[in-house]
């Protein structure tokens, strides 16, 4: 663990890391399905209800709810690491909320296809550099906790859009396929995606500074179909400028951590932690 001497780039300006969305209830996500938008709903008691088999009795499609929630401490949830961790805050959206099917290398959004938005969004990286980062951070949570229930695929559509109606209008999109084949669902359900700006399928006349407007699909296969067996947890959407040099930020202090036996804990090379934090720290 280190402390570093700058938790901002003063060179990058407005054009620094920062972090996206939170998936918070102050963010003001809907869900808009094929009627009409309305706000999430938020869940604060036990998700399984007053049943305590910890299998998730929501009716909702899309919803919020806490990383604490006594649903995710069971041994199964806790072993494949499916609670949420960037804040206390989560938003679950139910495997078959959208009918995303794969074309070549690209989503496309099928019919009866529902998602979450957030309005009024003002984002701008057009002076950044095509090699800076998105992340995005997410859990694949089961309906059931038996660790025998895995997905096959999992697929999802970060939108940046100037209107609400698909296809109409310029977008940039974020796009997400993982296969069972390519990744352990059994062993862990937490996972982080990062795309280069100049990796998002933008149409042809697409600019940041005209995004108003934040669009989440997702769809989970089971059985060749998508299934409301699962939820997608989403957790935070960070940007990354990794292309400005930090003139003053570097290692001030640190300490090794240890496990029990003593030894180390080395990052694998080619591997992902769970989700890696920056923490900032003023010295007064």
């Amino acid at each position: 663990m280190g402390v570093y001497s700058a938790g901002a780039n003063p060179s990058a300006g407005a054009y620094d890391s920062r972090s996206l969305f939170a998936f918070t209830v102050n963010e003001n996500w809907e869900y808009h399905d094929q009627t009409s938008a309305t706000a999430l709903p938020v869940v604060y008691t036990p998700l399984d209800g007053s049943n305590n088999d910890n299998v998730v009795n929501q009716t909702y499609a899309a919803f919020q709810t806490n990383s604490d929630n006594r649903l995710f401490t069971s041994p199964n949830r806790v072993s494949r690491h499916e609670r949420a961790r960037f804040y206390n805050n989560i938003v679950m959206l139910r495997g078959d909320s959208a009918n995303l099917s794969v074309s070549g290398e690209h989503l496309t959004i099928g019919a009866d296809s529902n998602h979450i938005h957030l309005l009024g969004t003002s984002l701008d990286f057009n002076q950044n550099a095509p090699t800076d980062q998105i992340k995005l951070a997410f859990s694949i949570i089961n309906k059931d906790p038996d660790s025998s229930i895995v997905p096959d695929e999992v697929r999802i559509l970060l939108e940046f859009a100037e209107t609400d109606t698909a296809g109409i209008g310029e977008s940039a999109r974020f796009e997400v396929i993982m296969k069972a084949a390519d990744h352990n669902f059994s062993t862990n359900r937490y996972h982080v995606v990062t795309k280069q700006l100049q990796q998002l399928y933008k149409t042809a006349g697409f600019t940041w500074n005209n995004v108003s407007i934040v669009k989440i699909y997702s769809t989970v296969i089971k059985n060749q179909s998508p299934s409301n067996n699962f939820y997608v947890g989403l957790d935070a959407v960070r940007f990354e400028n990794i292309s400005t040099t930090n003139p003053i930020y570097g290692l001030t202090g640190y300490t090794v951590l240890k496990n029990t036996n003593a030894e180390t804990i080395v990052k694998a090379a080619n591997t992902s932690n769970y989700i890696e934090f920056r923490f900032a720290m003023d010295v007064q």
